[in-house]
């Protein structure tokens, strides 16, 4: 049902378009590090925790998690492309997948890695799965390329995930420390696939571990990765 690229050439070229779309427009919304930028510490109250899900696969010895993800869609989560290819792994081994979150269980239908990403150095570490049951009633709000383009050194950021054996996403503080392309530096742990908010609410992207491990240090996704997947997608 999945792969690293979509099933029908006309996916593929739809995909690509809108990619090569958002990419523009990432582009002209280059960040910049603001020089005495004050952190912030996010509002608790826009944590938008029902939006979270914990995806698992199950094992002889029970469900284990894979990792974050969260709402973008009613029918669509995202996450990391290395959780994306553990999940396809999983399947291989005849092992189920489902999302977990507040608003109930859902098995996963069709899963999609972005076509840029690279195991080797886990650029554009991107993907979205798809739920075959209930549609999420909660959906995060990505941050337009307006919002990213102020992000820069020193922004007070915090990412929303599960930690191994929590039931309920945590925050995790996050202090960015600079950028490289659409990655975002930082020097904390959280959750692989974990919402990235700034105060006042907005995703500005995902965190993606290095390393296959639902927890660990790692990077931030812009958001526009993501919004270039969805976009491809035609969603």
């Amino acid at each position: 049902e999945s792969g690293p690229m979509l099933d029908a050439d006309r996916g593929l070229v739809r995909l690509a378009a809108g990619i090569a779309l958002v990419g523009l427009l990432a582009g002209a919304f280059a960040i910049a590090a603001i020089p005495g930028e004050t952190p912030e510490a996010p509002d608790p109250q826009a944590l938008p925790s029902a939006a979270m899900r914990r995806l698992v696969r199950a094992t002889p010895e029970g469900e284990r998690l894979a990792c974050s993800a969260f709402a973008v869609r009613e029918e669509l989560l995202a996450t990391t492309a290395d959780c994306v290819l553990r999940l396809e792994e999983a399947r291989g081994r005849g092992e189920a997948v489902r999302a977990l979150g507040v608003e109930g269980a859902a098995p996963l239908r069709r899963l999609w890695r972005h076509p840029a990403y690279d195991p080797a150095t886990g650029s554009a570490d991107v993907g979205l799965v798809e739920l075959e049951g209930p549609a999420a009633t909660s959906v995060v709000r990505l941050a337009t390329p307006e919002r990213l383009a102020t992000l820069g050194g020193g922004a007070a950021l915090r990412a929303l995930g599960f930690a191994l054996d929590a039931s309920r996403p945590e925050p995790a503080p996050l202090a960015l420390v600079g950028a490289e392309g659409q990655e975002l530096l930082h020097g904390e742990a959280a959750a692989d696939g974990a919402a990235v908010l700034d105060a006042g609410g907005a995703v500005v992207g995902l965190h993606a571990v290095a390393g296959a491990a639902p927890f660990g240090t790692g990077k931030v996704m812009r958001a526009d990765l993501v919004l270039a997947l969805l976009s491809g997608l035609g969603r």
